[in-house]
Order: structure tokens, then C-alpha cells, then sequence
């Protein structure tokens, strides 16, 4: 890890990082070449002022040079050991933050892992709930579907009925077809002997015609009509005949369909009965199932809602706690400015000491060598 890097503001596991200023001060020209890529020494502008300022200076023999000189090295000296100190407090608190960023960072990643395990149960809660949310979804497809099954066994009972009581009205009709042919056969009984004793009357009048009225044309007439009788009694017995073995054959096919009538109906009524009790049986197991699935699921439900509330509170607490850091982190790099800012014009205000006292040496030196010399500088 970057130690000019540490965490700020947002979520405790942010990547966003923040860099700390550096602790040297650099001239534009410095920093022009630092640009370019060129070794930078710290501390060079103090060094060469330092050396203009023995250059400046008178030599030892001169009065009052000596004195002067070590006086002011020994402020640069003290000066510069204030800094140093200064230099190495700011370097010793950066230090401390970045050791507390460190700690606080793997807390906060200790953390962020803490909450994506949680948030994987939670993702692994919601699958198996949506699995059980599904195997009710086809439960309850299942129970509609023995719905459907229960309403078409409904409808195939009506047709059931409605069949019947086709049947009923068939055989009611049956009955007085059948009483119909009773009537006709009891007719055609009392037709026989009518059609026996007009035979005997035709013979007896054929008889007497002959006797009485061989040649004439009343034998014809009566032969004719004879004919006549017993053809439309020979014809109405034969239709009689007919119909009475149409409604025979009618009665064998009703019977036959009863009979496969009955059967059937036994059958569906079996079956029937046998998936009644498996739906009724099915049904109950289901319900008892569904009962327990949906006290789960509720229960479920509200443990998901309970742990969503708890995580949204440790959510804000954590973001509470970071944005507490991030505030403190930067009031400590603006103290750490403001603490750069005064060494900077510190350093500035020496700067501008040390070349008004090289002025003044240089003037002080050219005073006394003038006054060595008698020159115009000695009045």
C-alpha cells in the first residue's frame, strides 16, 4: 500500500483515495525541473543564499566582521534546527494517520467482507424462497388443474343425466309404441275371424250366386269384391306383420342399450367415486402442505424484513463513521497545510532577512574598506 494514500468519505470499502501533500517546498524553478526529471536536493535555495552570504562577508580581519558572521549562522543554525523539528513532527503525525488509516481501512474491509457474506445469505435466502414460491406456484397449478378435472366430471355427469333422461323419454315412447302394437295385435286378432267369416260369407254368397246367378253379372261383382276383401286383409295383416317386427327389433336394440347403458353408468360412477376420494384425499395433504409452506414462508418473510431493517441501520451507522473519519482526516491535512503554509512564509521572510543583511554586510564592508582608504563612503 501507498503510504501517501490513504481512505476518505463514502462507503467504508471505497477505492477512492486522497494524496497527502508532500512535506518538502519547492521554487518554480525546482519544480520545473523536478518536471523535467532532474534530482532536485532539498533545501538548495537556503544552501546557495547561505553561500552568497560568506561570499558577502568581510574576512576575519576586518573589525567586526567575525562577530557579525557567527551570529548569523548560529540564527540560520537555530532556525534550521526549529524547522528540522517541525519537519520531523509533521513527518511523525503523518505517520500516526497513515498508521490509523491502515487500521481503520482493514476494519472497514473486515467489515465490507462481514456484509458480502451476509448479503450472499441474504441472496441464497431469496433463492430457496423463490424455489418454495415456485413449488407452490406449481402446487396451486395442480389444484387447478383437479379443478378443471372436477368441473369436466361435473359436465360429464350432466350429459350423464341428460342422456337418462333421453332414455326415459325413449323408453316412455317404447311403452306406448308397445301399447300401440298390443292395440294392433289385438285389432288384427278380431280381424281374423272377421276375414274368416267374410271367407265364409264369400263362399257361402259364391255358392248361392252360382246356384241362383251363374250367368249373370252379379256372380262378377261379387267374385270381384271377394277378391278385393281378402286382398286388403292378406295386405293389412302383412303390414301388421311388419310393424310388429320393427318394434320387436326396436325393443331388442333399447334393451341391448340399456343394459350398456346400466354398465356404463356403473363404471362412471366407479370411477368417479375412486377419484372423488383421491381429490378429496389430495386436497387435504395439499392444504395440510400449503398451510406449513406459507407459516415458513411468512416466517421467512419477516426474518428477510428484520435483517433488511438491521442492515440498513448498520449501513448508515457505517457511512456515519466514515464520513466522522473523512472530516477528521481533513482537518488534520489542513492543519498539515497551514503548518506548510507557515514554514513556507517563514522560510520566505529568511530569505528576504538573509538578503537584507547581505546588503548591509556588503554596504558595511564598503564602508570600512572606503574609510581604510579615505574614500567618499568614510563621510
Amino acid at each position: 500500500m501507498d503510504l501517501d494514500m490513504v481512505p476518505y468519505g463514502g462507503e467504508a470499502f471505497n477505492t477512492k483515495r486522497l494524496p497527502l501533500p508532500r512535506l518538502e517546498c519547492y521554487t518554480s524553478q525546482q519544480v520545473a525541473l523536478k518536471n523535467l526529471g532532474e534530482t532536485v536536493h532539498f533545501w538548495p535555495t537556503r544552501r546557495k543564499a547561505s553561500a552568497r552570504a560568506e561570499e558577502a562577508l568581510p574576512d576575519a580581519s576586518s573589525p567586526g566582521g567575525l562577530s557579525t558572521g557567527g551570529a548569523r549562522a548560529d540564527k540560520n543554525l537555530e532556525r534550521k534546527q526549529i524547522l528540522q523539528e517541525e519537519i520531523k513532527n509533521l513527518r511523525s503525525a503523518r505517520g500516526n494517520s497513515v498508521a490509523a488509516a491502515k487500521t481503520n481501512y482493514g476494519s472497514a474491509v473486515d467489515e465490507a467482507k462481514k456484509q458480502v457474506k451476509a448479503s450472499l445469505a441474504l441472496l441464497r435466502a431469496d433463492a430457496s424462497s423463490r424455489r418454495k414460491e415456485e413449488n407452490l406456484a406449481k402446487e396451486e397449478q395442480e389444484i387447478h388443474n383437479l379443478q378443471n378435472i372436477r368441473a369436466e366430471y361435473n359436465d360429464l355427469r350432466f350429459q350423464r343425466t341428460q342422456k337418462e333422461l333421453e332414455v326415459k323419454k325413449l323408453l316412455e315412447e317404447l311403452e306406448i309404441l308397445g301399447e300401440d302394437l298390443e292395440e294392433d295385435v289385438a285389432l288384427l286378432e278380431q280381424l281374423i275371424p272377421d276375414r274368416d267369416y267374410l271367407q265364409e260369407q264369400a263362399i257361402t254368397q259364391e255358392t248361392s250366386v252360382e246356384q241362383e246367378t251363374r250367368k249373370g253379372s252379379m256372380y262378377v261383382h261379387m267374385q270381384n269384391r271377394a277378391k278385393e276383401c281378402e286382398d286388403t286383409a292378406n295386405r293389412q295383416v302383412e303390414e301388421l306383420n311388419q310393424e310388429a317386427e320393427s318394434l320387436g327389433r326396436d325393443l331388442q336394440n333399447l334393451e341391448i342399450y340399456l343394459r350398456e347403458t346400466r354398465r356404463m353408468r356403473a363404471k362412471s360412477e366407479e370411477a368417479l367415486n375412486w377419484m372423488q376420494e383421491n381429490y378429496n384425499a389430495r386436497s387435504e395433504e395439499k392444504a395440510d402442505r400449503l398451510g406449513k409452506r406459507r407459516e415458513v414462508r411468512d416466517q421467512v418473510g419477516r426474518e428477510l424484513a428484520e435483517t433488511r431493517i438491521t442492515m440498513k441501520e448498520l449501513k448508515a451507522q457505517w457511512k456515519l463513521e466514515a464520513d466522522n473519519l473523512a472530516h477528521q482526516e481533513k482537518a488534520r491535512l489542513d492543519q498539515e497545510q497551514s503548518l506548510i503554509r507557515q514554514a513556507e512564509e517563514r522560510e520566505v521572510a529568511e530569505e528576504e532577512m538573509r538578503e537584507k543583511l547581505e546588503r548591509l554586510a556588503h554596504t558595511v564592508g564598503l564602508k570600512h574598506r572606503d574609510e581604510e582608504l579615505g574614500g567618499p563612503l568614510a563621510s
